[in-house]
């Protein structure tokens, strides 16, 4: 990742989100936090309109259905 790159966070608010955005912040990262409950057409169509290239999530279940076109990265601690 790049000063450049810009990053979707996907999961629930909590503390580990948190997390993931101070290290976004850290990084000098361009981040779109994004809630599991949004549909995933929008998913998928911020994730296209924002040119991301990562998206980092909270759990394999909730990033199952974004995996075709981007990198993703599971958070654990």
């Amino acid at each position: 990742m790049n000063d450049n790159s810009v990053v979707g966070i996907l999961g629930r608010r909590n503390e580990q989100l948190i997390c993931i955005m101070l290290a976004c912040i850290e990084k000098n990262l361009t981040f779109i936090p994004i809630d599991v409950d949004v549909p995933v057409e929008r998913v998928r169509y911020m994730l296209q309109d924002t040119q991301a290239k990562y998206l980092i999530g909270l759990n394999e279940e909730d990033m199952g259905e974004y995996v075709h076109d981007i990198s993703c990265i599971t958070y654990s601690q």
